[in-house]
């Protein structure tokens, strides 16, 4: 039978049917800002199977990589100079999306770097519902020292290329069957109810929350998010972010306290829990590791090691301090 997607590679199983359908996806980055995609990952997981894959190099803006993307991914400009860009792409990519269930590990780096794509390209937003695998592995597998994706197929034996975005896919796919098979999770309101996790889609006008809790919470946190900034679709709700270089549109302790009011935290050291960094001026050199600031060079170390830290424009954080 012809595969419906050119390019998805088709892995026959026989499904036991009762479990969760759903796509994982992963972005590789080439620059520091959100909409610069140089590679996706698809896994298609029915019945509870793995049934494909996809992944495909995709040509950034301009065809521009930062040393630290590169450093992290091993993916370079001559790679992908021949590539199709993203608005070539999105013709094959939106019916394998749209209206579905996706799954990401760091959900809120992926979901920011598809909205933030298909918007500087003009391109329609998807319909389609997603969960992140990091607050569903917290749920299930509670009281682990880290929850990155590495550390986490190291603990359940899954091997896998990191960072490279098909291969990252397929590891979280397998990562969520074991841990939906282990918890009795069939159906996404099973995330909702058992494991008490957020369930968001993608609309055109943002993204929304699908799960609210109790009339009496809910009424709690719309005071509280109406009082501050709090945004839990923003890219920083919850996260640990940690600045390095001089900002040029705002005074560090400014920047801070946007994080602090978005609901995320602000940290001045980089550890292996830190999500973001986000860098100011000087720019990173784009061919050596010289002119690093001591911040960048343990992030990159610690990346290596399977932290999930994410580089981060000055620009790209602005973008996401107005993110709807």
């Amino acid at each position: 039978m012809a595969c419906r997607f050119p390019g998805v590679t088709i892995y026959r199983y026989i499904c036991a049917p009762g479990m969760l359908d759903f796509i994982t996806i992963d972005f590789e980055t080439a620059t520091g800002s959100g909409d610069s995609p140089c590679e996706i990952g698809l896994t298609f997981v029915r019945d509870g199977r793995i049934t494909g894959s996809y992944g495909r190099l995709i040509r950034p803006p301009g065809n521009r990589y930062d040393y630290w993307n590169t450093k992290i991914h091993g993916i370079r400009p001559e790679e992908t100079a021949h590539e199709p860009s993203f608005a070539d792409l999105w013709p094959e990519l939106a019916p394998m999306l749209d209206n579905r269930f996706l799954i990401a590990h760091n959900a809120s780096f992926d979901f920011s770097v598809l909205r933030s794509t298909l918007v500087s390209y003009r391109l329609p937003v998807p319909s389609l519902m997603y969960a992140c695998s990091v607050q569903l592995s917290k749920k299930i597998w509670k009281g682990l020292p880290k929850y990155n994706l590495k550390a986490l197929c190291d603990l359940h034996g899954i091997d896998f290329n990191h960072h490279r975005a098909e291969a990252d896919s397929l590891a979280t796919a397998r990562l969520c069957i074991k841990a939906f098979s282990e918890a009795g999770i069939e159906s996404e309101n099973d995330i909702r109810e058992k494991l008490k996790t957020n369930i968001w889609q993608m609309r055109p006008g943002g993204n929304v929350r699908l799960n609210m809790p109790t009339r009496k919470k809910a009424a709690e946190m719309q005071a509280l998010e109406q009082s501050v900034k709090v945004k839990p679709g923003s890219l920083f709700y919850k996260k640990k972010v940690v600045f390095t270089g001089t900002l040029s549109t705002m005074k560090r302790l400014e920047a801070l306290q946007e994080i602090l009011d978005l609901g995320g935290f602000p940290e001045e050291k980089v550890t292996e829990e830190t999500d973001f960094l986000v860098v100011g001026r000087p720019e990173m050199p784009s061919r050596s590791l010289s002119g690093l600031s001591q911040k960048q060079r343990l992030a990159l170390e610690l990346i290596t090691k399977g932290a999930p830290i994410r580089f981060i424009s000055e620009p790209e954080f602005i973008h996401q301090l107005e993110y709807p």
